[in-house]
């Protein structure tokens, strides 16, 4: 067929109904287009890795990967498809398409990606690809809806009343062939196979495009194709139009020369970062950088140095900062949101998103919101925007920009719907994993496979942390496929491995410090009024506890006091004169969002360069301030947990150096540690006990015994920590060493046991992971296995929408509830009633918004067997903010649930009574 005429039957098929519909074939091209207008725009780096993986020169690749993604709804050309739409089916009948009479080819449905599959793979054959080249590329493009077709659904294309014979099979060449032609695909690909980075390629941008090219406020529907070269110019220029107003920006370097440290930080280079920045000197391809110094070293900024000198020199794409937490996905958003700042005016600004589930409570998240598509800029001089196109869940990992939760990242390994959306975003890019050691057996073997992934689709991976047992370094290192270096360089060291060799550097020139060790009481009668001695004459102390029971427990048991409120929030009370905080995860969003903000200009830099923070305070905490948190503490009390993580508390322990810092924030401050805090000392509660009673308090439900044990047997014989020389000694004790040869027997009976079970849970863990996640590369377009086939429906959200447990952890299933009043024949908002909350109708988005700020996460068994069971009123299911929101009500401020009594206290938060 000549590309200068198209047949008119042709157009008569549809693929977007509306007035005037839009026809299947500019469809097509439009999609096309998009392709190839985003592949104009990605580094080099990208285009030619996608052309060698091709055998093809650069622009046959381009156009042939364009082709490919606008032959995504092919299936559409089909009897069972074209026959939704009743006006459709009529149009396409007067054009000669026959349709059955018999019923089943109406009832039988097929989704037309599945139909896409089985039309391209023959046409490819036809056209000279080979066999599984051809598989491949129709599996990937056919996937644009999220998921893979199974086998099932794959018999039912032998079906001719369903897929259609005659002008049908006509139809569906002539559309090939106006794709190929039109965008110059000559000659098949010399490759017989798909590699996987392309094949991630072909099912991200056929969803990617298929997005943009199906709104009509960029490709109106239904323009005339009669040329398809002008079609197809015209598509070309909407497209380019299309992704300069969602804010697409060409992918260039942040910088166009090699800067120093210091020009970019306004501040020299310690001993690491100076490191770092000798060892990204002269990579000639995509790096794994293992950082492994202690807390407080300035790692976030060697990250992000070495980002910048990793983008000059291998093109990489963007950057994807990965954190535990949400919490330390917000600290860190701030510090990306600056360094991005820093790099100057740009004729586009940054675009920078926050990527977890709450992001759009974060205050500074939402000063660079929203920006919608074609808006103009409200500060023509800003730096960093968050447009709202990117700002979708299922689109964020596609901003060049980009800091969150591990999770958001996880999804993309992960048998999720559209999960390779994620993946794509993160292929030739800069991605920095920070606080591994933080994660369980489970989380740690998705990480490891996304590291697989990285290493297969050209990026980079900057793996942080303070504490990392050797059997853990090794199984990074291997995952980006090489292998652990011969020579054992002494912590603390960077490691740097490139294609399958490493090696490590020692960081020399840290400053040495001392940690005193001691015992606290575990019994809060007898902490509490310890916590209140230890800063009677000054300091700042923070206690860190296990559950947030524990937490809402010691706080009470410190006294009573004065509120003391900001903003409508009570954070606190005046304890004899010393201020008292709480801050734990059983608050509602917003409140526990104001009170990380208060306690960050308390005990943050903030507090020392506003005279913000106390003279003296005492913080009860949770694990929330455990990781990336950038607070100060003068003392510290921790209860008994995995020496690693009592390390990384120990990190917000004397964690500025005061001197530095006075000199960083513009002069001599004269700030000094109080004099009985002039030494940092932690205590740990529960190291005096032998053994330590672990069932009490529930710790063996937090952490595993195993670990518990041998961290306490560790710590009793450690009065002295020096950092960094001690740390990498200590954590090896725990986890890599044999159990102590001198327990009395009774004792090491109890470390065996828990140690059988630790390894059973553990391998537990880690093939359950191996089974969920796609764990190599090779097994992108396999079909999947039957049992996890629930999980392929699942949309690519954090957790499975009926337990609610979240896909990237092995914790315990919890449920998201927002508590409500109830006042006479009504729910609100608060307890006066003052504020009605709506649930049998569709709230507004401003309501909506309101009911989420007020939502809180709970897990305790009782509660969440009988919460999880009850349905999300009507109204809510149907807006995506609240979906899954349960409805908690109180009556005077209790709910009873089963034994337990839920009551929602303005300064405990969510407390559970027997």
């Amino acid at each position: 067929m000549s590309v200068a005429i198209v047949h008119p039957g042709l157009l008569a098929l549809w693929a977007k109904t509306g007035h005037p519909y839009h026809h299947l074939a500019g469809h097509l091209l439009d999609t096309a287009a998009v392709t190839f207008a985003v592949l104009q725009r990605e580094p080099v780096t990208t285009r030619r890795m996608y052309a060698t993986a091709l055998g093809l020169d650069e622009e046959a690749a381009l156009r042939l990967l364009a082709a490919v993604a606008g032959a995504h709804d092919l299936g559409k050309a089909s009897p069972v498809f074209q026959a939704q739409w009743e006006e459709g089916r009529a149009r396409a009948q007067a054009a000669g398409f026959l349709f059955t009479t018999r019923k089943s080819a109406g009832s039988e449905w097929v989704a037309h990606g599945v139909l896409t599959e089985a039309f391209f793979r023959r046409l490819l054959q036809e056209r000279g690809f080979a066999p599984r080249l051809a598989r491949s590329i129709a599996r990937a493009v056919a996937a644009h809806h999220g998921f893979l077709a199974t086998k099932s659904e794959l018999v039912l294309t032998q079906d001719p009343d369903v897929v259609g014979t005659g002008y049908w099979e006509v139809a569906r060449r002539e559309l090939i062939e106006l794709l190929f032609r039109t965008l110059h695909v000559q000659s098949p690909p010399s490759t017989v196979t798909l590699d996987d980075a392309t094949s991630v390629a072909i099912m991200a941008l056929a969803s990617f495009s298929d997005w943009v090219a199906s709104d009509p406020s960029f490709f109106q529907w239904g323009r005339k194709l009669e040329d398809p070269c002008e079609y197809w110019q015209e598509a070309l220029r909407l497209a380019d139009r299309a992704l300069t107003e969602i804010g697409w920006r060409p992918r260039t370097p942040l910088l166009d020369e090699r800067v120093r440290f210091d020009r970019i930080f306004a501040f020299p280079p310690n001993p690491l970062q100076r490191a770092i920045a000798q060892a990204v000197t002269g990579l000639g391809q995509p790096t794994l950088l293992l950082i492994e110094t202690p807390m407080g070293t300035g790692k976030t900024e060697a990250a992000l140095y070495a980002h910048t000198e990793l983008q000059q020199v291998l093109g990489h794409r963007g950057l994807y900062v990965a954190l535990p937490t949400m919490a330390t996905g917000n600290g860190m958003f701030a510090r990306l949101k600056d360094f991005l700042q820093r790099m100057g005016p740009r004729a586009t600004p940054f675009d920078l998103q926050l990527q977890h589930g709450t992001a759009f409570l974060n205050p500074q998240y939402r000063a660079i919101q929203p920006y919608e598509v074609g808006d103009v800029q409200r500060d023509p001089e800003a730096a960093v925007v968050a447009r709202t196109w990117f700002s979708a869940r299922k689109r964020a990992m596609l901003s060049e920009y980009g800091v969150g939760t591990v999770d958001q990242a996880l999804l993309g390994v992960l048998r999720v719907r559209h999960h390779f959306v994620r993946l794509w975003g993160l292929a030739n890019r800069t991605v920095v994993l920070d606080e591994v050691h933080a994660y369980d057996a489970y989380t740690s073997g998705l990480v490891e496979t996304l590291l697989r992934w990285l290493k297969t689709l050209g990026s980079s991976a900057i793996v942080m942390s303070a504490t990392l047992p050797r059997s853990r370094r090794n199984a990074i290192l291997k995952a980006y496929a090489v292998e652990p270096p011969h020579e054992d360089v002494p912590y603390p060291r960077i490691t740097i491995a490139q294609g399958t060799e490493a090696r490590s550097l020692q960081v020399l020139g840290l400053p040495s410090r001392a940690l005193a060790v001691g015992s606290a009481p575990r019994d809060l009668r007898e902490l509490a009024p310890r916590l209140l001695d230890e800063v009677r004459d000054g300091g700042c102390l923070a206690c860190i506890v296990n559950t947030v029971d524990r937490a809402q427990r010691l706080y009470q048991a410190l006294g009573p006091g004065e509120a003391i409120e900001d903003q409508g929030i009570r954070l606190g009370k005046q304890v004899a004169g010393i201020p008292v905080y709480l801050l734990h995860a059983r608050y509602p969003a917003a409140e526990r969002q104001k009170r990380e903000e208060f306690l960050i200009r308390c005990f943050g830099k903030e507090g020392y360069a506003t005279g913000t923070r106390p003279h003296r305070a005492v913080l009860v905490a949770t694990q929330v301030v455990e990781q990336s948190l950038d607070l100060d503490f003068d003392a510290m009390v921790t209860d008994l947990a995995p020496m690693d993580l009592v390390l990384q508390r120990a990190g917000r322990l004397h964690r500025f150096d005061l001197a530095a810092l006075s000199k960083y924030l513009g002069g001599a401050m004269g700030w000094s540690r109080p004099a009985a805090h002039a030494s940092p000392r932690l205590w740990v509660a529960g190291l005096a006990e032998a053994p330590p009673d672990l069932e009490s308090e529930h710790w063996d439900k937090v952490y595993a015994p195993y670990v518990l044990l041998m961290s306490w047997w560790a710590l009793r014989r450690a009065q002295i920590v020096r950092i960094p020389e001690d740390l990498e000694a200590l954590v090896e004790q725990v986890y890599d060493a044999p159990i102590p040869g001198n327990l009395p027997p009774d004792m090491a009976a109890w470390f065996e046991e828990a140690r059988s079970l630790c390894e059973r849970q553990q391998s537990d863990q880690r093939a359950w992971a191996h089974h969920s996640a796609i764990s190599n590369p090779s097994e992108l377009l396999a079909d999947v296995p039957t049992d996890i086939l629930a999980l392929s429906d699942l949309d690519d959200d954090e957790e499975t929408p009926v337990s609610q447990t979240p896909l990237t952890r092995y914790g315990e299933p919890s449920v998201m509830v927002i508590p409500l009043h109830r006042v006479g024949n009504r729910l609100a908002l608060d307890a006066a009633g003052v504020s009605p909350a709506q649930t049998d109708e569709v709230p507004e988005n401003e309501q909506a918004l309101r009911l989420f700020l007020r939502s809180v996460r709970l897990g305790r068994p009782e509660v969440y067997r009988a919460l999880v069971k009850t349905q999300p009123p009507a109204g809510w299911a149907r807006h995506p903010l609240l979906r899954r929101m349960r409805v908690l009500e109180l009556l005077d401020g209790r709910a009873r649930i089963g034994r337990t009594v839920v009551r929602l206290d303005p300064e405990l938060g969510v407390v559970y009574e027997p």
